[in-house]
């Protein structure tokens, strides 16, 4: 995965020079951080009316914001992950259509683009991702190469598989169709075994959801009802510790639970 990341500084480096557009997959956009760093900082304020109120304790608590934020935006990138490897499908899908028909693979690359403009989204990076391989390939750049430097910038295990399988049939004058049938199916394959994987484990992961804000609601619900029952646990080095440990076994429940449900294909 190192050498990856580190072909594709490379790769990037030289689009600078060379005064290419960087075309870049796959990121966060600023806005989503800007969000992130806003629900950890109103979780720490929650946090902290609950465990301790008082307000050094937010110093204390502000660590878990960084913590949020880099659990938010991994979830997002492999959200994002998981709807370019949709996209990609459908447009193998469309360039093997081509194909078929006829066409070069150039050419069935470029008759795709105006098909996929109309099934996926504008934002699509798939859809930018060819775009910029046909502007590449009318100066000469060879399909194969754009591919290869997709797959890398994007660090997806299955376009880069694609990308190596392309490059070897076309130098050793491969049956491209049937290259791009048995990826496509693959892929789908791969994406149909995730959707019943989230969806067997929908009603856990609300469950989990539930049993994560069990604990807080109850605190809350005692706080508003019974505010003398609490009140011996703040603001006093006892009360602090026990606070404390309550915290960070809570934490780590509600860790151990989302890992457990964090299932990869």
């Amino acid at each position: 995965m190192k050498k990856r990341e580190k072909a594709c500084t490379n790769d990037q480096e030289r689009n600078k020079k060379a005064g290419n557009t960087v075309v870049r997959y796959g990121k966060v956009p600023r806005k989503e951080y800007i969000r992130a760093c806003l629900e950890g900082f109103i979780l720490c304020v929650g946090l902290d009316y609950l465990f301790y109120e008082s307000f050094a304790a937010i110093l204390f608590l502000c660590p878990l914001i960084f913590l949020y934020v880099r659990w938010k935006v991994r979830r997002l990138q492999k959200n994002l992950r998981r709807k370019m490897n949709r996209e990609f499908k459908i447009a193998l899908d469309s360039i093997c259509v081509g194909i078929r028909a006829g066409y070069s693979a150039e050419n069935a690359l470029r008759s795709s683009i105006p098909e996929l403009a109309g099934e996926l989204p504008k934002d699509s990076e798939v859809l930018a991702a060819f775009r910029y391989m046909e502007t590449q390939r009318r100066v000469s750049v060879p399909l194969e190469k754009l591919f290869w430097s997709f797959g890398r910038e994007t660090g997806l295990e299955d376009i880069m598989n694609f990308a190596e399988v392309f490059q070897t049939a076309r130098r050793t004058g491969g049956n491209l169709d049937e290259i791009l049938e048995k990826t496509s199916r693959m892929l789908g394959e791969k994406l149909e075994v995730e959707e019943e994987i989230e969806a067997s484990l929908a009603a856990r992961k609300n469950e989990q959801l539930i049993m994560d804000l069990m604990p807080a609601a109850i605190l809350l619900y005692l706080k508003a009802a019974s505010p003398e029952f609490l009140s011996p646990m703040y603001r006093n080095s006892m009360g602090i510790i026990l606070m404390t440990c309550c915290l960070l076994v809570y934490a780590g429940a509600a860790y151990l639970g989302s890992r457990i449900l964090d299932i990869t294909v």
